[in-house]
């Protein structure tokens, strides 16, 4: 792009925004219809119905704040070089809103640890406090943004925030992706067909956990390398709709890891019952019930063997 004998490359900067955006707004494409499978196929508690609306909102602000940020810099000031070196409030507040979209995910996730557990809390604890932190940090960063009216002066304190956003949502997604499949794993029960089915859920869980915290530490590569340049943030745009897609496809396998079972099992869903029967009276009778959520219908000599096991099965394992 030349303006006035000018050689300006927008390829590094808008054009990498630009198909990050591209990108993510078809993974938000994704969302909502994960978000409509949902609704149609499952009546769930209060909370979680809360966590499913909450997360396609925050999608939905954050795909239209980032098809803000394009049409200003490149629509509204074409031809208009010296704006692309400012800061406008939408990317500012991109930020806060990846950050409430992970603290959601990472705490639904926390809940599902806490009753696979046995619930057990330490983790679940850890595991919410540091994503309060990421979340905080998140706001923080949109807070230090606005105080930065040009691009080329955040550098420094906003910088090594950023960094520590990424990093923090990596670990995290170790944890749970390893935690999940620690638990998973010491759920066995011997039974060939219930075995498949827990297989199954650890190559699910961290597929998810390696594919999230492959992002964020992509996009911390690129914050070090690239640190003049977008790439990092055209990363960040897909993160959250990543964060969103697992939890939705989390939530909306269950009908699926239910109809892979024997005939001989009968599934119920302890976990996901409890995380939302507070506000569902036909989930309260489904928790009121023991921890073990596989119980054998013909053989009672496995009965109690399974029903010491905590809070597994497919529903279960969707929390």
């Amino acid at each position: 792009m030349s303006i006035f004998g000018i050689h300006v490359d927008l390829n590094p900067t808008y054009g990498a925004y630009l198909i990050g955006t591209f990108i993510s707004n078809i993974l938000l494409g994704i969302t909502c219809v994960q978000t409509y499978m949902y609704f149609r196929t499952y009546k769930d508690g209060f909370i979680i119905q809360a966590t499913v609306a909450s997360l396609l909102l925050f999608e939905l602000v954050h795909g239209a704040l980032s098809m803000h940020v394009l049409y200003v810099y490149l629509i509204n000031n074409f031809f208009n070089p010296l704006q692309l070196l400012k800061s406008i409030w939408s990317v500012n507040v991109l930020f806060g809103i990846t950050g409430s979209i992970v603290l959601i995910v990472h705490v639904s996730y926390a809940t599902r640890i806490y009753y696979v557990s046995g619930k057990k809390l330490p983790i679940p604890i850890f595991i919410t406090f540091i994503s309060l932190g990421n979340f905080s940090l998140g706001w923080a960063l949109m807070a230090v943004l606005f105080e930065h009216p040009i691009v080329s002066s955040i550098m420094g304190k906003p910088d090594d925030m950023a960094k520590a956003i990424l990093i923090s949502g990596a670990v995290i997604d170790i944890i749970i992706a390893g935690t999940l499949s620690y638990y998973l794993n010491q759920a066995r029960t011997g039974i060939k067909q219930t075995d498949k089915i827990i297989d199954g859920l650890m190559m699910y869980t961290i597929n998810n956990g390696i594919l999230t915290s492959l992002f964020d530490i992509v996009s911390l590569i690129l914050v070090f390398t690239f640190p003049n340049d977008l790439y990092s943030l055209a990363v960040s745009q897909v993160i959250g709709k990543l964060y969103s897609n697992s939890l939705m496809a989390t939530f909306n396998s269950r009908k699926s890891h239910t109809e892979s079972a024997p005939p001989s099992l009968e599934v119920s869903s302890y976990a996901l019952s409890n995380f939302g029967a507070s506000s569902n009276p036909a989930m309260r009778g489904a928790s009121a019930g023991s921890a073990g959520v596989i119980v054998h219908r013909e053989k009672q000599e496995v009965h109690s063997m399974i029903h010491t096991r905590s809070a597994l099965s497919a529903d279960d394992c969707s929390v």
